[in-house]
């Protein structure tokens, strides 16, 4: 290049330099930029972490030191950011221990100088665990403690993601100095406080424990937030807002705590089914969390979660959309999807999508969900099929929609709710399938099982009672049947409120119920009835107080009274006769193939309140039962009082025709009482040259028909069928109380009513045979097999 090019070119750098510096900074500061490290600050770099339990010695006195300080070392990692603290470890279920990044433990132990700490990270997902230095901290020096075993365990995390390049943010942790920190506890406070954690300690003691903290440190956030918790833990939602009230009142509201304290009042509104309340309390927890920065946490997702459902509740579906998808995305972006809070998130989300008219997205989440439904309890399970067969019926997909359905059936049979609200609905979407389907005798039989199930249970004034009616009425209209097409209609109208009736068109308009949402039923309990078998076992409890009447009319009883009883018992134990589908099905269960069954053999009969002391004729109905089946051990179950009037007043010729069946005996115990403690002692049976008959392997009936069904109150009862599906969990049994047909299979606790006898010998204060047109009695056959 010669020297006039040379000259040239500098020139034209010269001027460029001049012209156009903004350009040369930009370049500069892009090369500056690109030579520094990258800061990722991405969702999944923030560290979950949980505390896992510490090991310590057998030092007298360790696990209550142990107990309050790894509580407060927890509560200092709750007011962190740019961590998701689990809590403890051992909370949790197995699978989710995987969750945890970061696991921190330790080797704490105690002497008279002091405790001695040293803390432990382990990194699960990469098999590493490390321990730092042993910690001292004198007694005097014991509220410091809290806080020195966080920053032992911050600084060992820092320095270990450090070292390992591991792809994870360091906990941001902000604490005052110890001389003006007023969450520092002096040693005899600690003391106090660690007296709260004496399980020995009642809540009431708990409470003035932490009350006397409060009078010593008022302006602690953390104590006065402990108080307030604990005043909640113990009085219940009903103060909700008077600790609210306290904690605004002392100007906390820019502390850690805040956001915890409305979340936990929140949570005991919304237990209580006050909306409006925990719908406020909510919003303050989210607001406070996202104003602090502290968002990447699963109780944030849940409360997001919380006021969708609560919005859902008030009919603001738009509005309940955006927080469920908004859960969604921070439970996802938490790698929460196993969880259940987060699948029961899902599960509204996909229900509000189906009832917004987005079906198909909904599907796609529904079958999504369906491979993680078996974590929940099985009514949930039995709730989620539910919805799902009524989405696959939105969608005109049939056969999937009966799959489902027969799965919740399945699941409600397996946990003996058949006669649950949430059943009635089920069959009455499989009536509707059916009818779909072009299977009307199946749809008619469906919407039958409704309309029988009125005779034993107040399902009258439902909707879906009401809907099996009008469904009736069409498949009558399509058979050509103008007559029973008016006369189910009738009944749908005189049923309907004005606003709610429906003409019937010419062609088939089926009513069925929607989507049920999660929460709209309470799980039930295992051994309890449900809300329509309460209700008809308390129709007859608590009628008459035994004591106020005389003994004529307390043991009256008559030839034939109960003779319903043995024409059931007669159809059971009959060999080829088989009845109804509901009676084989009934037999199945009752009778196990590998015993032998005839003339009673290896039954049970136990008559609770046979009117002994009846001077004509002492329980007269049991001597029916073991008459008719000679092989079937008969126990007259009767209260002490009355047992010693039997052998006071009833003539001798009168108990020597008693005593002569050879399969009677009797027992002097409460009908009410304990059972097994009864059974068993021998005292108790009054003859002691008859064995006690084993009740191992053996089929259980009872029976209580104008004794203590009509005397005890239902507070009494209830205990009593519990007590007895305990102690023969093992047993099939059947029980006759008053009119209603009970039954409960061999490893369940839970009594389920399958039907009811007719209304022969029930009349309590006149005699009569009169069965008024009924059958001696009727099964329900949706209770008793899940077809």
């Amino acid at each position: 290049m010669s020297r006039f090019q040379k000259n040239a070119l500098l020139t034209l750098i010269f001027l460029a330099a001049i012209a156009y510096p903004p350009l040369y900074y930009s370049i500069k500061n892009t090369i500056q930029k690109e030579t520094l490290p990258k800061s990722y600050n991405a969702p999944s770099m923030i560290p979950k972490i949980s505390l896992s339990p510490w090991r310590y010695s057998s030092v007298k006195g360790i696990d209550l030191h142990n107990d309050t300080l790894s509580h407060l070392v927890s509560l200092e990692f709750q007011k962190m950011s740019s961590l998701v603290f689990l809590g403890f470890e051992i909370e949790k279920a197995d699978f989710e221990s995987t969750f945890a990044d970061i696991a921190l433990g330790g080797d704490f132990d105690v002497d008279r100088f002091g405790i001695t700490f040293q803390a432990e990270i382990k990194f699960p997902k990469h098999f590493k665990s490390y321990s730092g230095q042993k910690l001292r901290v004198s007694w005097d020096e014991i509220g410091k403690a809290p806080i020195q075993i966080t920053e032992s365990y911050l600084s060992l995390i820092r320095e270990k993601i450090r070292l390992n390049r591991y792809l994870l943010l360091n906990p941001k942790y902000e604490s005052l100095p110890f001389d003006i920190n007023p969450e520092i506890l002096s040693s005899s406070e600690y003391l106090i406080y660690k007296s709260a954690f004496d399980k020995s300690v009642t809540e009431l003691q708990q409470q003035a424990l932490m009350n006397q903290l409060i009078s010593a440190k008022p302006k602690s956030p953390f104590l006065r937030f402990e108080s307030l918790l604990s005043s909640l833990k113990w009085k219940g939602s009903s103060v909700g807002k008077d600790v609210w009230k306290v904690w605004t009142e002392n100007k906390f509201m820019s502390s850690d705590y805040t956001y915890l304290l409305s979340y936990e009042i929140a949570k005991g509104y919304y237990s209580e089914k006050q909306n409006d309340l925990a719908f406020e309390f909510f919003q303050l927890s989210r607001k406070e969390r996202e104003n602090q920065g502290k968002v990447f946490h699963e109780e944030y997702a849940e409360t997001l979660s919380l006021i969708g459902r609560i919005l859902i509740s008030l009919g603001k579906s738009e509005e309940a959309l955006f927080y469920f998808t908004s859960a969604k995305e921070m439970y996802e972006t938490l790698a929460y999807e196993r969880k259940s809070n987060y699948l029961v998130n899902q599960i509204h989300y996909s229900l509000l999508l189906a009832q917004l008219g987005q079906r198909e997205i909904a599907l796609n989440e529904f079958y999504k969900l369906e491979k993680s439904i078996s974590q929940f309890h099985d009514f949930d399970q039995a709730l989620f099929y539910y919805n799902f067969s009524r989405l696959q019926f939105s969608l005109s997909s049939f056969e999937a929609s009966l799959h489902f359905a027969n799965l919740s059936k399945k699941k409600l049979f397996q946990i003996g709710q058949t006669n649950h609200e949430l059943s009635f609905h089920l069959i009455l979407l499989s009536g509707a399938i059916n009818f779909s389907m072009g299977n009307y005798n199946q749809a008619q039989f469906y919407f039958e099982e409704i309309i029988n199930a009125k005779a034993f249970l107040p399902i009258e004034d439902n909707l879906y009672y009401r809907n099996a009616l009008l469904n009736l009425a069409y498949i009558y209209q399509i058979k050509g049947s103008v007559d029973e097409t008016e006369s189910y209609y009738k009944q749908y109208t005189r049923l309907s409120p004005y606003s709610g009736i429906l003409p019937l068109e010419s062609k088939p308009n089926l009513q069925i119920t929607n989507y049920i949402q999660f929460g709209t039923f309470e799980i039930p309990k295992n051994d309890a009835f449900t809300t329509y078998e309460e209700s008809v076992i308390k129709s007859s409890t608590g009628r008459y107080i035994f004591n106020g009447q005389d003994e004529e009319i307390r043991a009256r009883t008559y030839q034939d009274r109960l003779e319903d009883t043995n024409e059931f018992l007669r159809d059971l134990l009959h060999i080829d006769f088989f009845g109804t589908q509901a009676l084989a099905y009934l037999k199945n269960s009752l009778f196990p193939p590998n015993k032998s069954y005839v003339k009673g053999e290896n039954v049970v009969f136990i008559d609770i309140g046979p009117a002994l002391n009846n001077v004509d004729a002492p329980g007269i109905t049991s001597q029916s039962v073991a008459y008719h089946f000679p092989k079937m051990n008969v126990i007259l179950w009767e209260l002490p009082t009355e047992v010693e009037l039997f052998l006071k007043k009833v003539p001798n010729d009168k108990k020597e025709q008693l005593y002569s069946f050879g399969n009677i005996r009797i027992i002097s115990a409460d009908g009410v009482g304990n059972f097994l403690e009864s059974y068993e002692d021998t005292n108790r049976w009054l003859f002691r040259n008859r064995n006690i008959p084993k009740l191992k392997d053996k089929t259980i009936i009872i029976r209580a028909a104008n004794s203590i069904d009509i005397y005890e109150t239902f507070n009494k009862i209830q205990p009593h069928f519990k007590d007895i599906g305990a102690t023969l969990m093992d047993n099939p049994v059947l029980y006759f109380f008053n009119r209603s047909i009970l039954f409960k299979p061999i490893g369940s606790t839970k009594f389920t009513i399958i039907g009811y006898q007719s209304v022969r010998g029930f009349h309590h204060n006149f005699q009569s045979l009169d069965r008024n047109g009924e059958p001696p009695y009727t099964l329900a056959k949706y209770t008793l097999n899940e077809y």
